[in-house]
């Protein structure tokens, strides 16, 4: 038993967000943990078109604490976490939706 037993938690995501990826694989501790684990999904995108937002992987130095962050938590929660070729285009010329 610990703090979290018996909670909810709610995991918002989005496929094409790197952070989704590292949520979603541990996600099997919600077992361990004993809690309630729900996937929502959302459309990050969208969310920061309307908003006015730029993605944190627009802005240099914000992509670079990313990917340096991102490496960081992989390693340390044990999750192979590799980027496509051409992660710009994965994300913003892809995507998952189109507007």
């Amino acid at each position: 038993s610990g703090p979290l037993e018996g909670k909810v938690v709610e995991l918002f995501y989005d496929v094409v967000s790197p952070y989704s990826w590292l949520g979603f694989e541990v996600g099997h501790l919600a077992n361990v943990w004993n809690l309630d684990l729900r996937f929502r999904p959302a459309y990050l995108g969208g969310v920061m078109h309307l908003s006015g937002n730029t993605s944190p992987a627009e802005v240099p130095n914000k992509a670079i604490y990313m990917a340096t962050d991102l490496d960081r938590q992989a390693k340390y929660c044990n999750i192979p976490l590799r980027f496509p070729a051409n992660p710009f285009e994965a994300m913003f010329e892809k995507g998952i939706l189109s507007f």
